[in-house]
């Protein structure tokens, strides 16, 4: 099982370092061994090193110090790798000391950039975290031979040329086999031109306190922890009274993948407030929720309608609604009880010109695919690909009891100050009604818990996992729906 793995800027990357340093007083040269250990013990879990010729292209700062730490302990294990490094006056102070442990060795020192060419690994100790500036001139001949080389690469920290942060090239940049994150994934590896610059990334732990880190990976072993237990003696009542409003004529199946998520992810009971126009064909598919049927006009809930939230702990709208005045007029007005709310679809488009409504005491958590955020904030969608984390954040610091999922092929959860990401791609969910199933999970789980943030990210989750063993282009809802018991198992296990 995975270990619980975290996520930052570059920037707080280095202020970690620099608090574990400074406050907890663990010397950075510890901290370098720790990641000189760990990035061998994971190369070696993914490519044999023996007998093959090895580089460490090593560059002028911490991270080339890395590298030669690196190199130090591959000659404990008989391995004798070549050296590309600068000169020694660019070196910092324990890139130095580094390279003086190694004094004492006869290693191949690479002073003609063509060499590179002729190595089956490369190890790519650059540049890392704290690049600011484009790289041009002798180390951008460097980056762009390794390219060029067939050599199996592998990056350090994260592909030298790309911002840790904004995942942007600084006008060149590594394209890596295997990139080793020291102590966490920076932020800039799963966007713009980060997130094609590694084939694969892992972490590692060097060493860093954990107790620093308040942004997270979600990953299974994460999501044991989050999972809200089920206490075998409980009642209905425990698990809390949802409403769902949503649905009409043309979209019904909407509400429908929503309520049977929810259902199936263990919400206490469950009333479905829809227009009497579906009323016949959607009564006739869904047996375990109650049904509070409303009037109708022109397809969809009439103007005008005040519906009694009172008995209700939980509120989810927006899925199937359709774009209109009373799709607005209801989000008003449920926006405006003292219900923790779940706004999904339609409903979110409602806020567009009422943004004002977010604002309020009680949690309000909002699931919008890239095109439906730019409802709740002032960028475009080519904005708001380029720059997700810090859009989720500013989002977050405004609206500071939202809970705020950006779907995309990659979720990003928000919340106050703290972000998560759910880095698992997965086409099969690529389709409509995939988006009301994971309104469905979200219901579930806030019915079983007060902690909404972490009933969020265990649904986040639970939606990702649930594919049916097809192929991804052939799983309907309905299959998805059915694999989420299954999940559920695997998790309290």
């Amino acid at each position: 099982m995975k270990k619980i793995e975290y996520l930052q800027t570059g920037q707080t990357a280095r202020l970690l370092d620099h608090k574990t340093i400074e406050e907890y007083k663990i010397p950075s040269l510890i901290l370098m061994e720790h990641a000189a250990i760990e990035s061998i013990r994971e190369i070696k879990n993914h490519i044999c090193m023996n007998q093959k010729k090895i580089c460490i292209a090593c560059g002028p700062g911490n991270n080339g110090g890395d590298g030669l730490a690196i190199a130090r302990n591959l000659i404990k294990e008989n391995i004798y790798p070549s050296l590309l490094i600068p000169k020694i006056e660019k070196m910092s102070k324990d890139e130095k000391i580094q390279w003086d442990s190694l004094s004492c060795f006869d290693l191949e020192i690479v002073t003609d950039i063509n060499d590179l060419k002729h190595f089956d690994i490369c190890i790519d100790c650059l540049f890392g975290n704290g690049l600011s500036r484009d790289i041009t001139g002798y180390y951008q001949n460097v980056i762009e031979t390794i390219n060029q080389s067939g050599s199996y690469v592998i990056s350090i920290d994260i592909p030298s040329g790309i911002h840790a942060t904004t995942g942007k090239s600084m006008n060149c940049h590594i394209v890596s086999d295997l990139t080793i994150a020291l102590d966490c994934y920076k932020e800039g590896l799963f966007i713009n031109d980060g997130l094609t610059a590694s084939k694969k990334c892992i972490s590692v732990d060097i060493g860093i306190p954990h107790d620093l880190h308040s942004n997270f990976m979600i990953n299974e072993t994460l999501v044991k922890q989050y999972l809200p237990p089920r206490p075998s003696h409980s009642h209905k009542g425990t698990y809390k009274k949802a409403l769902m409003i949503g649905g009409s004529q043309s979209m019904h199946g909407a509400l429908y993948y929503s309520a049977k998520a929810c259902y199936r992810s263990g919400i206490g009971t469950l009333t479905c407030m829809i227009p009497e126009c579906i009323y016949p064909i959607f009564a006739s598919k869904i047996s375990f929720a109650m049904n509070k049927v409303m009037p109708c006009e022109n397809g969809y809930f009439k103007e005008g309608i005040v519906p009694d939230l009172q008995p209700y702990s939980l509120i989810s709208i927006g899925n199937g609604m359709s774009l209109n005045k009373s799709t607005i007029q209801m989000v008003q007005h449920v926006l405006h009880s003292d219900k923790t709310v779940i706004l999904d679809a339609d409903a979110l488009w409602a806020c567009k010109d009422h943004k004002e409504w977010l604002n309020r005491k009680e949690t309000t958590i909002l699931l919008p695919h890239i095109k439906e955020m730019t409802y709740l904030c002032d960028a475009s969608i080519s904005q708001i690909l380029s720059n997700p984390f810090e859009i989720v954040k500013d989002f977050c610091r405004n609206h500071p009891n939202c809970i705020l999922v950006l779907k995309s092929s990659l979720s990003i959860i928000g919340y106050k100050d703290k972000i998560y990401l759910l880095n698992q791609p997965n086409s099969a969910l690529a389709k409509g009604g995939s988006g009301d199933i994971l309104c469905g999970i979200v219901t579930g789980l806030c019915g079983q818990t007060n902690d909404y943030e972490k009933a969020v990210v265990c649904a986040t989750y639970i939606h990702n996992q649930s594919v049916p063993n097809l192929d991804a282009a052939c799983c309907l809802p309905d299959e998805c729906i059915d694999t989420i018991p299954e999940i559920f198992k695997k998790l309290r296990t």
